[in-house]
């Protein structure tokens, strides 16, 4: 393993022995996260026209993927009314026409 000198956190400024050569903040969770965070901003304004092409692509997927779909058509237009009338008439159960 290599020693490094030691240097400054550039989130936060504290002073760190670095494990990597290329190490910029201390290694505290908070440090890391601010550091991505500025990345990935600084990697949108480089980048701004690909990232915006990405954004609408994605959200278009996703728009696509909620959109209804047809359903299939399942109702068969022969006998339809009387299968309705045994349907219902099963359903009602038999009705004493006697006094």
């Amino acid at each position: 393993m290599k020693d490094y000198e030691p240097r400054l956190c550039i989130i936060c400024g504290v002073e760190y022995i670095p494990r990597r050569s290329d190490q910029r903040t201390c290694g505290s969770e908070e440090c890391m996260k601010k550091r991505q965070r500025l990345n990935q901003l600084e990697y949108r304004k480089r980048n701004y026209a690909k990232v915006l092409a990405d954004n609408r692509r994605t959200m278009k997927e996703r728009r696509e993927k909620k959109r209804r779909k047809e359903k299939p058509d399942t109702l068969v237009a022969v006998g339809y009314a009387e299968r309705q009338m045994a349907e219902t008439l099963k359903m009602a159960g038999r009705v004493k026409t006697e006094l």
